[in-house]
């Protein structure tokens, strides 16, 4: 216990093949509003912290660094690396309160072999192709909104700007998709 609220130095938490390790401020309970914790954490499946990130995650081992904020208007994170089957993906910003994360707004830097890989996480069929992205991703009601997303797909340029909704088949999207590449069959 600090003048400040609580805090943790080096706490270390394992459990099924993951684990754990947090040092810095949690606040003063119940609501713990001032959290902010380094983290890093590894395990044998990310598919099994799904339910705590409320997002259908992919299995495989896994990295996780970063520093994780509670806020006034919810969870932010800062510099948060995930990294799981040859994938790394950076991000910095606001979460919002869990589960639904009304105020989402992250910079992100992702890349790997596989984008198929977050099919399942994004809710659709991701193509099978190496990757790298970057750009701005923020909830924009009951849709994603990408802000100057750009980066490539295997050999082609990309970049996206509009909004991705959260239905079947994506029914009431709106986006500016630029693909550039030499084979636009391989898109189709």
């Amino acid at each position: 216990r600090r003048a400040d609220g609580f805090a943790i130095e080096a706490a270390e938490l394992r459990s099924r093949g993951t684990s754990v390790r947090a040092t810095g401020r949690l606040g003063e309970p119940p609501g713990f509003s001032d959290l902010d914790l380094a983290v890093e954490a590894s395990g044998s499946d990310l598919a099994l912290l799904s339910s705590l990130a409320h997002l259908r995650l992919p299995s495989g081992e896994f990295e996780l660094d970063g520093r994780f904020l509670r806020r006034a208007d919810g969870f932010a994170i800062e510099g948060a690396d995930l990294r799981t089957q040859g994938a790394t993906i950076r991000a910095t910003g606001r979460l919002g309160k869990a589960p639904r994360f009304l105020t989402l707004n992250l910079a992100v830097e992702a890349s790997g072999p596989d984008l198929a890989l977050f099919s399942g996480t994004a809710g659709v069929a991701l193509p099978s192709r190496s990757f790298e992205l970057r750009g701005g991703l923020a909830r924009d009601g009951d849709a994603l909104r990408l802000d100057a997303m750009e980066g490539r797909l295997d050999e082609a340029e990309v970049s996206a700007s509009g909004r991705l909704r959260f239905a079947k088949r994506l029914v009431g999207s709106d986006l500016l998709l630029r693909v550039a590449g030499p084979d636009l069959a391989s898109f189709v």
